[in-house]
């Protein structure tokens, strides 16, 4: 996520986070990630929203097509967070056709990637894949 909302990281290697057609963002941590906060010695069950947290970063400009990936039993408040980072892109006013949510029913967080779909292909390569192919198309 902060490759995409923090435009320092790239910028080091002279690109921009729009060089990009678009970014799948799997189970992200809109706020300080908790093991930021571990290494800060603080509690990993703080909420807070600093440089760095993807949200800090948000604000009114061009973002490239996003996908965020949630699972209904991941971490705790993961969803609520994933919510937040929606309803600040729709604050932002950034377009709303540039970004989507999928919301994986009966998944944890993360074990999507190890699951297969009912035709047996890898459920993460299933998605990554049509999401590909939908940004593409635009």
């Amino acid at each position: 996520m902060m490759l995409c909302f923090d435009e320092k990281y790239l910028a080091v290697h002279k690109l921009k986070p729009t060089d990009f057609k678009g970014y799948i963002l799997d189970a992200g941590q809109p706020t300080v990630h908790f093991n930021v906060l571990r290494e800060r010695g603080i509690d990993t069950r703080r909420i807070i929203v600093d440089e760095a947290a993807p949200l800090y970063h948000i604000c009114e400009k061009e973002y490239p097509d996003m996908l965020f990936i949630v699972s209904d039993n991941d971490m705790e408040n993961r969803f609520e967070q994933t919510k937040l980072m929606e309803s600040t892109l729709k604050h932002f006013r950034v377009d709303e056709n540039k970004y989507s949510f999928l919301y994986l029913k009966d998944s944890t967080h993360c074990s999507y990637i190890r699951k297969t779909t009912p035709d047996g292909k890898n459920m993460f390569a299933d998605i990554a894949i049509n999401y590909i192919n939908e940004t593409e198309n635009k």
